[in-house]
């Protein structure tokens, strides 16, 4: 997201009887992004009940925010990073550990924002360094960047349209293009997957995901997401072996053809591994996170210019009855000749007549 600012034009009121349109669009738009870098660390030992570490094979960390609240000109997150380590016991098995480092962080922002501000937040590690030491103690320093991208809705004011009674008016009009934010939510995708392996104990799996992908369909869009699995075990006569394959899930999401779809994929649950006779069947539920942007293209009047008014017609009759359909009381008034204010003056009305309703409008002389 680049910055970038808009002039919202109002033409300046070339006489008493101009009428103009105004309307009012609330929108929601893209006020700022940024990150904010911070560390974590902590000495972590394992539980009793867990082998003794004598050496660490790998290790991974996945951050997950639990919370974000916009407050004022705060950003405020917490959440953990989750650590899971491979590592070999003094016997030589191969087992794993996993452990929350938590987080409680907030982001300054430049602007102030009220009731209608959201914060979306994707988190991002750095930087990972684990060392483990004599008596199996574990010590952990994680560096993380959470990237921010900050929502408002706001209302718009614009001219849409502009008239005078008995005179021409020749507008100066543009298009106002703003990058709406339409929608963001979350979905879960469910991604299965057979395996070779004569498996009799798991130790561990990896998922890793490629970036998603996107098809054009008749009701919408066709998610994809394409993967890598690969999975650790020991065999029944205790030998170590690996399997692996390719993943893909697939989301159906309904958007129309100006909408712009953008999707995140994190945080990547440990999948559910089921062994079989000569396989094993992967089952894995990854939530996703979907935005849905578009760019909205308001017609905004940035000028009028009128023509010499010229002499009435003298036939042209004062006041005419006209029933209402499904005409909007603006182009009524303006395709008469007339006002808005004059025709509910007229009328005695507070609100827009309903369709059928017969109405007295004033004819400007």
């Amino acid at each position: 997201w680049n910055q970038k600012e808009t002039e919202l034009y109002t033409p300046e009121k070339m006489s008493d009887e101009l009428q103009l349109l105004k309307k009012k669009y609330p929108l929601r738009l893209v006020k700022e992004a940024g990150e904010k870098a911070f560390q974590i660390g902590e000495q972590l030992n394992l539980p009793p009940s867990a082998p003794k570490p004598d050496k660490l094979m790998c290790y991974m960390v996945s951050p997950i925010t639990a919370e974000k609240k916009l407050v004022a000109n705060k950003l405020v997150f917490r959440g953990n990073a989750q650590l899971h380590f491979l590592y070999a016991s003094e016997e030589g098995q191969l087992h794993t550990w996993e452990m929350p480092l938590s987080f409680s962080q907030y982001a300054q922002l430049e602007g102030d924002y009220g009731p209608s501000g959201l914060g979306e937040i994707m988190l991002c590690p750095t930087s990972l360094e684990v060392s483990l030491d004599s008596e199996g103690c574990v010590e952990a320093k994680c560096s993380l960047t959470a990237q921010y991208l900050v929502t408002e809705q706001v209302l718009i004011d614009v001219v849409a349209d502009a008239y005078q009674p008995g005179s021409a008016v020749q507008l100066n009009s543009r298009l106002l293009a703003l990058p709406v934010i339409l929608d963001n939510w979350q979905e879960s995708v469910d991604i299965r997957q057979e395996l070779p392996g004569e498996a009799d104990i798991i130790v561990d799996t990896w998922v890793t995901l490629d970036r998603p992908r996107q098809r054009k369909m008749d009701s919408g869009v066709q998610m994809e997401y394409p993967g890598q699995i690969q999975v650790l075990y020991y065999c029944a006569d205790g030998m170590l072996s690996s399997a692996s394959g390719r993943l893909e899930g697939k989301l159906s999401v309904k958007a129309d053809e100006k909408s712009t779809l953008d999707v995140q994929a994190w945080n990547v649950p440990e999948p559910q591994i089921s062994i079989g006779q000569n396989s094993m069947e992967v089952a894995l539920k990854l939530p996703v996170q979907l935005s849905a942007a578009q760019t909205s293209e308001l017609e905004m009047v940035t000028g009028a210019a009128l023509e010499e008014v010229g002499k009435p017609d003298p036939k042209r009759p004062s006041l005419i009855i006209k029933r209402v359909g499904r005409t909007g009381l603006w182009e009524i008034a303006k395709g008469a000749d007339s006002t808005m204010e004059a025709i509910r003056k007229a009328n005695n009305l507070e609100e827009d007549p309903q369709p059928g309703t017969l109405l007295l409008i004033p004819v400007s002389g």
